[in-house]
């Protein structure tokens, strides 16, 4: 009886164990596929309705389209500062059959088959802006650290609508800069329209609902991070400048829900962990490509099926099935 309950108590509370799974990885050589272009630094993908991959190349300013048989169908738009152009993109998101694309303080939005359709100036801080979001009512969630928040959230027409996130208060001391740095995030919504928050740098979640309120603020806890000496910033002398580089242990790049129970999946170098709804560590994918993945792999797309897709820093993308 004692064995009967055992396994039964097992069964009902699978989720309750930490599960540590090795994945095999698939290179794709996008400079196989992509033969008339430098593919020099894939720096994100999305899939459409329709199974096409889209894939976001920061070094030669356009997005390629190529069909689930990997075979090439077209790249846009121009490569340029006016509008209707691209100019060294940090991210995008496909909605529907509407393509953002976030660059050079702007996004500009295109149809997925190229066309252009509209342009959105966005004010920041930073130079540079890393991450977007699209809710279901079509707002959109851009950081670019105005009022001293770390999410904006604005219109369709670009005004700004609500400003929600404080900075993490672990790095009060550093300058503003530095501060900058390290409250970097990416962030993704769930199924329920709250949006998660992995910060970059430091291995803190947030969740808040669909109106910005902090649901809960957890630091996560994983075998990799576990080998870390301490989660503060490196700072280091810049020679030519008078100032300095903020360099982080933990490089959380991207977070994605999985479509298959809604529980997020946050990239840490060359694993993943996928946590529960209280960011409890419930599973460590370990990738493997011909032994041991080396290389750092940056932001990913998980698809119905749970398979995923990532990007690398050079000219590949990897696929593999969580």
């Amino acid at each position: 009886m004692r064995v009967v309950a055992l396994i039964i108590f097992l069964l009902l509370n699978a989720g309750l164990f930490l599960q540590d799974v090795e994945v095999s990885v698939m290179h794709i050589k996008l400079s196989q596929i992509l033969s008339d272009f430098n593919v020099n630094r894939p720096f994100g993908v999305e899939v459409d309705s329709k199974g096409n991959l889209y894939i976001l190349d920061q070094q030669s300013h356009r997005i390629s389209v190529i069909n689930k048989n990997l075979e090439y169908l077209f790249s846009f738009p121009e490569v340029g500062l006016e509008a209707g152009a691209l100019y060294y993109p940090q991210d995008f998101v496909i909605r529907g059959d509407e393509c953002y694309i976030l660059h050079n303080k702007k996004i500009t939005v295109f149809r997925t088959d190229g066309t252009f359709l509209r342009e959105i100036s966005i004010k920041s801080v930073r130079t540079a802006l890393t991450n977007i979001a699209i809710n279901p009512a079509g707002e959109i969630f851009v950081q670019s650290f105005e009022n001293n928040s770390i999410i904006n959230v604005y219109s369709k027409e670009g005004e700004l609508i609500r400003s929600f996130g404080k900075y993490l208060e672990a790095f009060d001391e550093l300058t503003f800069a530095e501060q900058i740095f390290m409250n970097m995030a990416s962030f993704c919504f769930d199924n329920e329209d709250n949006l998660f928050v992995a910060f970059r740098y430091y291995p803190v979640i947030r969740k808040y609902d669909r109106n910005g309120k902090l649901l809960f603020e957890k630091m996560v806890r994983g075998e990799e991070i576990g080998k870390l000496d301490s989660f503060k910033p490196e700072l280091k002398p810049i020679p030519t400048l008078e100032c300095k580089s903020v360099c982080g242990k933990v490089a959380f790049t991207d977070i994605k829900i999985d479509p298959r129970d809604n529980k997020p999946i946050v990239q840490l170098v060359c694993n993943a962990y996928k946590l529960n709804e209280n960011v409890e560590l419930m599973r460590i994918y370990h990738f493997k490509a011909n032994g041991d993945l080396e290389r750092p792999i940056i932001k990913f797309t998980i698809m119905k099926n749970g398979k995923a897709l990532f990007c690398g820093r050079f000219e590949e993308i990897y696929a593999c099935q969580f």
